[in-house]
């Protein structure tokens, strides 16, 4: 809020920058006129799946997000907590 960040409106980054993200931006503090934030992620994320309970209760690997649910349901009803975060 006060300023302090580097203005980053010159760079080329900043001239691609979607509309739809600066609410995002904006977290990180607003100085009229300038970018003083850039949207930037390298993260990845992914499911691992068990596949001898996946082949005991005859399930296959999920591709959409409905066939998730319906795949931790299924999992859910064998007693099976379907998912576990690290």
């Amino acid at each position: 809020q006060r300023c302090a960040l580097s203005d980053l409106s010159g760079t080329a980054a900043a001239a691609t920058v979607r509309d739809d993200l600066q609410p995002l931006m904006d977290q990180y503090g607003v100085c009229p006129g300038r970018t003083s934030a850039l949207p930037y992620s390298v993260m990845a994320a992914s499911v691992i799946y068990n596949q001898e309970i996946f082949d005991r209760l005859g399930l296959s690997v999920p591709t959409t997000w409905d066939e998730l649910v319906q795949t931790a349901e299924t999992l859910k009803a064998n007693g099976i907590a379907p998912f576990y975060g690290t």
